[in-house]
Order: structure tokens, then C-alpha cells, then sequence
């Protein structure tokens, strides 16, 4: 017997939605099937061809953008907190028999590198260091073996940083860097303002402002573009990430048509995605380990160039370190999470979830300086943080935003956490 789809009619959304309305009960639509996320875009549950073919932006248009702005091959990374270099050495080394393929040490001026790095043959490994000033990434270079792979990760929010200086260092150390071989390069960090409990939407106007600067101050010489990316931490709320970075790369890649480039010369090198450590949880970390695997799951969508593991719980001993490690090498090599580019396209949610995050995002922008450095120091900005990270404080109160094992189904004997540990620092 053959069977045919051609009886199967579609389903209009009105007819969907009275349907989900009858199963309900009487229970409110608005609040059980459309999803708010951090206070900030909202999304039916349900999407499908209608809602596609309304959307404001060809979906092969945002496709094309996210292909361009991936990477064929994702790091498995590890991020090691600031620690006596020989504990740290240690925890390196168990990473690495794990399948860590890079890793983010916590530097100061002060490190000594031929003791953090011993025993570590440095090409085969990506290095990530904090952007300590120029002096002192001149000092890490030159204490680095040759065809070393590493980038320096520089706070956005720190007033040193801006678009003209990050060429005049960027020049300065691909110079010292290409004297020995190594291959530089630069995250733009915007872990303050993701730690202050920034909603994605003012992630995105942030992201925006650095690369519009970047692009206009690196016209000139757009090869140093290919050494300049973003540093990303994430949550576990794994379809808004990852529109998010869907929605990134389509504002990146009308700033780079807007000033002209020619995108053939234009090789990204790919974002570096670390786990926000505001989301982990203080009282039941086992549960860490599932939230860790979410997070990373939702990452290798994104076709990053680095995802950033960390232990699960605090002070963790070596080995607790390595069960972390293990979960980017079991995505990759058992569940092959690495092997697709831009899995999320052509989903009738992830799509308009997308276009959601960009509208909001042009429409918050519209109300911002568009340089970073103005916007970073404006009042209207400053405001936005401080309410968004309140709204985000009041939602883990009311457990509107669940944290299983903190202010959700808290551990046998412990009382339930309704406060995040936000950096108000930002």
C-alpha cells in the first residue's frame, strides 16, 4: 500500500489556536502559550508557514549571514579560574586527556607562564588570556613557543577599550606576534554586562555599537577585522541563545555591507561562548552538570569558534574539573553537535524568534548613542541595566525564572534561593 500526505490538510494558526484554547480549560492563552524571555521579546508558542512568510526579513538572507559568521571546527574549551600556576598547570593538563582543545586561563601581570604552560605542546592548543594592556600581551607573546594560537579577551566596558585603541594594539602585536609565528587575535568581552543581567535585547544594542566602531575604525585595513570577534557568555535558555547569536550575525553582516567591504576578504574567526557564571546554581551542584550540558548543547548551534566550559561547583578538585571538560568532548565526538552548520534554520520558532530579537534590538538602539563609547556611559543605557537586572531579580523571586535545585525544588534540607549573585559593578 502506498501511503500519500495529500490528505493531510494544513492547519491554519486560527484553527491551531482554537484548538490549544479547548485544551486549556479556561486557563488564560497569554499566560500559557506565549513565552516571555528575561522580560524582554515574547513568542507564540506555536510558528509555523504564515508566520514565515511574514517576516519583515528574508529568512535565506538572516541563513546566509549565520553561515558566514560560523566556523568549520568548534574548540572544546575550558575556562580555569585565577590560581596558583601549578594547581593550574594541573587542572590544564586533565582538561587536555579529556579532549579540551582550548583554553582560557584567569592571568594577572604577575604570572609566570613557563610554569602554567609546562608540560603543554602549545600548537596544538588555543590559548585565551585576559587583555591585561599592551605591555603586558607583549610580555605573554613573548614568553609563548612559536605557532602558538592565542587571543587576548578585552572587557568592552572598560574605558580603555575603544575602536581606535584596539587597532593601535592589534597592529602593535600582530607585528610582535608574527616575528614568532603565532597567530593573534581578539575577543571583545561583554561579560559585565551580561553578569548585570542585561536582557538580550541590550546585549545585542551593545554587540552592535562595538562592531560598528570596529568596522569603521578597521575600514582601512580590513585584514585586522579577521582577528577581531566577540565573547559571549550564555545561559541555559537554549532556543533565545541561540537566536541570539543568529541575530548577532545578521547585524553584523549588515554593518560590513554597509561600509562597503569586500566580504570575500572577510574571514570570521568565530565567537567565544562561555557559561554566565551568574546561572550556576550554589546548592545542588550535580545539577550544574546538567545545566553545563544545556548550555553547551545550545552553543554548538551557534558554530562558535571556542565554547568555554568551567568546573560545576566551587573549589573543585582536579578531577571535578575533568567531568566538566568531558561533556564538550561528548557533544562533539558521541553526539557530533559540532558536525552541522546553522541546525537551527528553517525552524518555523527559531526564525521568527530571530527577527524578534532583531526588531527589538533596532528599536532599543534607536534610543542609544550609536558609538559603543557613548553608549556605554549614557544615562538612557545605565537606566536600562538597572532595570532590566531588577526585573530579572524579581522574576527569580516569584520563580517566573526557574533554577532547579536554587529557588526550584530545592535540595532535601535547604531552603530555596530567590536571589542571583548579579554584578552590579557593570
Amino acid at each position: 500500500m502506498t501511503l500519500s500526505m495529500d490528505g493531510f490538510e494544513a492547519a491554519s494558526k486560527q484553527q491551531w489556536k482554537e484548538a490549544a484554547t479547548k485544551e486549556l480549560k479556561g486557563k488564560p492563552y497569554e499566560e500559557n502559550l506565549i513565552k516571555h524571555y528575561l522580560n524582554d521579546v515574547s513568542l507564540e508558542a506555536y510558528q509555523n508557514n504564515e508566520d514565515l512568510n511574514a517576516l519583515p526579513i528574508p529568512v535565506a538572507e538572516v541563513q546566509n549571514a549565520v553561515q558566514f559568521f560560523a566556523v568549520a571546527q568548534t574548540h572544546k574549551g575550558y575556562r580555569i579560574p585565577n590560581m596558583e600556576e601549578q594547581r593550574a598547570n594541573a587542572v590544564a593538563l586533565a582538561v587536555l586527556k579529556q579532549g579540551a582543545s582550548a583554553l582560557f586561563f584567569e592571568t594577572t601581570t604577575e604570572t609566570q607562564y613557563s610554569t602554567l604552560l609546562q608540560g603543554i605542546q602549545q600548537d596544538l592548543i588555543a590559548f585565551s588570556f585576559p587583555y591585561l594592556g599592551r605591555q603586558a600581551a607583549l610580555d605573554t607573546l613573548e614568553q609563548l613557543g612559536a605557532n602558538t594560537q592565542v587571543s587576548f579577551v578585552w572587557d568592552a566596558q572598560e574605558t580603555e577599550f575603544t575602536a581606535d585603541q584596539l587597532k593601535t594594539d592589534l597592529q602593535a602585536l600582530s607585528t610582535a606576534a608574527k616575528a614568532k609565528s603565532i597567530t593573534i587575535g581578539f575577543y571583545l568581552s561583554l561579560d559585565r554586562l551580561t553578569s548585570a543581567g542585561a536582557n538580550f535585547s541590550l546585549q545585542l544594542s551593545a554587540c552592535q555599537a562595538i562592531y560598528h566602531d570596529v568596522v569603521l575604525a578597521l575600514a582601512p585595513t580590513p585584514e585586522l577585522l579577521n582577528h577581531v570577534s566577540f565573547h559571549l557568555p550564555q545561559n541555559v535558555l537554549l532556543l533565545p541563545e541561540i537566536a541570539k547569536m543568529r541575530a548577532l550575525a545578521w547585524m553584523q553582516g549588515q554593518i560590513l555591507v554597509d561600509h562597503n567591504l569586500d566580504l570575500e576578504n572577510i574571514q570570521y574567526p568565530g565567537n567565544f561562548i562561555s557559561f554566565n557564571p551568574v546561572y550556576l546554581g550554589k546548592q545542588d551542584p550535580p545539577t550544574n552538570l546538567i545545566r553545563l550540558s544545556s548550555f553547551a548543547f545550545g552553543a554548538f548551534a551557534c558554530n562558535p569558534g571556542v565554547i568555554a566550559l568551567q568546573a560545576y561547583c566551587e573549589d573543585a578538585t582536579v578531577e571535578q574539573h575533568q567531568i566538566s571538560a568531558s561533556i564538550n568532548t561528548i557533544l562533539e565526538e558521541e553526539s557530533h553537535a559540532n558536525h552541522y552548520l546553522d541546525p537551527a534554520a528553517g525552524s518555523f520558532y527559531l526564525e521568527a524568534l530571530t527577527q524578534k530579537l532583531v526588531e527589538s534590538t533596532e528599536a532599543l538602539s534607536k534610543k542609544l548613542p550609536v558609538s559603543w563609547v557613548d553608549m556605554r556611559d549614557s544615562e538612557y543605557f545605565q537606566k536600562q541595566l538597572k532595570e532590566q537586572a531588577e526585573r530579572l531579580q524579581q522574576s527569580v523571586a516569584e520563580v517566573d525564572f526557574k533554577m532547579i535545585g536554587e529557588n526550584q525544588y530545592p535540595p532535601e534540607g535547604k531552603e530555596a534561593i530567590t536571589e542571583l549573585q548579579l554584578n552590579t559593578q557593570a
